[in-house]
């Protein structure tokens, strides 16, 4: 659990400033246990960095989990479930290879500009979830029958 929290805290960064180079800064445990109690999961910047030890024996609560996994962006199984874990990283392409040893983490760099978005539509009603999730589908449809004669595909 404490590898897993802390390569998400390692990969997925806070946006960088316009016109750097480098990549933003990494999530501080204050500011994403404001934004886990922001949305009704009480929880502290000290729980979250017992979570993060990797000699600590924390239990988290459920509903830790789930609201941690909604600020990275993965379901809340991805940290209770191996499977689910193994499923979603053969998704995102970082299975082991030949460059990693058998379970080693790899978990890619979320884009930004995603993260705020999916924050964005998950304050929307049910209604306008299912408007962006059929404007999303047209765009996967559209990029499959425009992009692949694209040189750039």
């Amino acid at each position: 659990m404490a590898a897993i929290l802390n390569t998400l805290f390692d990969r997925h960064r806070k946006p960088a400033s316009s016109g750097s180079r480098r990549p933003g800064r990494s999530y501080s445990n204050q500011e994403v246990a404001d934004w886990c109690t922001a949305r009704g999961v009480e929880m502290s910047q000290t729980h979250l960095w017992n979570l993060r030890q990797e000699a600590k024996a924390v239990d988290p609560r459920v509903s830790h989990l789930k609201v941690i996994a909604d600020f990275f962006g993965y379901r809340p199984a991805y940290f209770l479930d191996p499977e689910v874990y193994w499923e979603t990283e053969a998704q995102l392409g970082n299975l082991p290879g030949d460059d990693q040893e058998e379970g080693e983490l790899s978990i890619p760099r979320q884009n930004a500009k995603a993260r705020v978005l999916m924050r964005r539509v998950d304050s929307l009603t049910e209604s306008g979830k299912s408007l962006i999730a059929g404007l999303v589908e047209q765009v996967v449809e559209w990029e499959r029958s425009h992009v692949q004669d694209s040189p750039d595909a």
